[in-house]
């Protein structure tokens, strides 16, 4: 919460998003997955307003595999599709790590762990 309240105040959003989604591995890994969702959701937004579509849908990505790892299929297809409408309209070189990380494996470890 400190690093946050750091970032937001020096106006470093990069940093604000950062620590947003820092946590969010933790927060899934002790069964805690809205708290989780509701970080990488803060992160997104932040990543949003500076135009930074790439780490929007690497967040995308990440959320994808946690909410697969813990059995929120539904969510799972949502941050994939969310992945892809994003992942389209970036650079296909850009892109391409992201979308192979877009078919989850049941042996996939979360993101962080």
């Amino acid at each position: 919460k400190e690093a946050l309240d750091i970032f937001v105040d020096i106006d470093d959003l990069y940093g604000a998003a950062f620590t947003w989604d820092s946590p969010v591995a933790l927060h899934f890994g002790i069964g805690d997955p809205e708290q989780g969702d509701h970080c990488y959701q803060q992160a997104i937004a932040l990543y949003r307003k500076l135009g930074d579509s790439y780490n929007e849908a690497d967040i995308y990505a990440n959320l994808l595999h946690q909410h697969t790892q813990v059995g929120n299929h539904d969510a799972a297809h949502q941050a994939r599709q969310q992945a892809i409408a994003i992942l389209n309209d970036l650079e296909p070189d850009a892109a391409a790590q992201i979308r192979a990380r877009l078919d989850p494996t049941p042996t996939a470890t979360p993101v962080g762990l």
